[in-house]
């Protein structure tokens, strides 16, 4: 969904790895609200309060997509933290809140638990440690800058006419392209975070069973990786609660 059109263009190129660490720390400040509903927080408290702040947020991503002014004051307030196509497209967090309504809306408690806590968590794991391993592949692909040579001494200028060419079109260096692409690809570890940290959400605060642990992690993991369609934040939730609902009818074990 289109935004906004014009105005300040967005930053090229990823987030620096300081910035995916502060989105991400206010992504797994969100899992505050799988732990309150684990703990008995009545469900109409919970989803009267995410539908609340999801109207907020869509209310926000409509001013913004509407008026100038409150655009750049969206972009002065978190710019720093959005990702390039969130500049003229809903932002992470109102897919966040969206994908927390259906949760709580749509699926029995302890595997809407499991479905908010595989986005919060699990997918911010996922970012974190994908970043810090295509970090490390960078370093091992980046070539070493050689030392620029001295420049040569001035020739004695001579006064002519000349037809200065126009000059060609500068592409991007090869490095750059590499850089950009190592960055912004998923990686096994970052799957392999996504896996662990919705396994052990499952298990310690949902309190699902084994089996469907092991179904709400893989779910996770593997709706998290690609970037299409959709926003993964909606993936994951769809795929968590589908995949647990899908294990338990399977093997007869009543929804919790």
């Amino acid at each position: 969904m289109t935004v906004a059109e014009g105005g300040a263009a967005p930053p090229a190129g990823p987030l620096t790895l300081g910035r995916e660490l502060a989105r991400k720390a206010l992504h797994v400040s969100s899992a505050t609200v799988p732990i309150a509903y684990a703990a008995g927080a009545p469900r109409v408290v919970i989803l009267a309060l995410l539908v609340a702040l999801a109207v907020v947020a869509a209310a926000v991503e409509v001013a913004r997509g509407r008026s100038e002014r409150a655009r750049e004051r969206f972009l002065r307030a978190t710019g720093r933290l959005l990702r390039a196509h969130e500049h003229h497209r809903l932002s992470g967090a109102t897919w966040l809140l969206a994908s927390f309504v259906i949760a709580a809306a749509l699926y029995p408690r302890r595997v809407a638990v499991a479905a908010m806590w595989g986005v919060a968590v699990g997918d911010a794991s996922a970012a974190i440690v994908g970043r810090l391993a295509a970090r490390r592949r960078l370093l091992r692909v980046t070539p070493p800058q050689e030392p620029e040579a001295p420049m040569p001494p001035a020739p004695t200028p001579v006064v002519t006419r000349t037809v200065t060419p126009a000059a060609p079109a500068v592409e991007p260096p090869a490095t750059a392209v590499v850089v950009t692409a190592i960055t912004q690809s998923k990686t096994l570890a970052g799957s392999v975070a996504c896996f662990v940290a919705t396994l052990v959400g499952a298990l310690a605060v949902a309190r699902l069973g084994v089996g469907e642990s092991l179904v709400a992690a893989l779910a996770a993991a593997l709706a998290e990786r690609p970037a299409r369609p959709l926003d993964d934040n909606v993936r994951v939730v769809a795929a968590v609660g589908a995949a647990v609902l899908l294990w338990q009818f399977s093997t007869g074990a009543a929804p919790p």
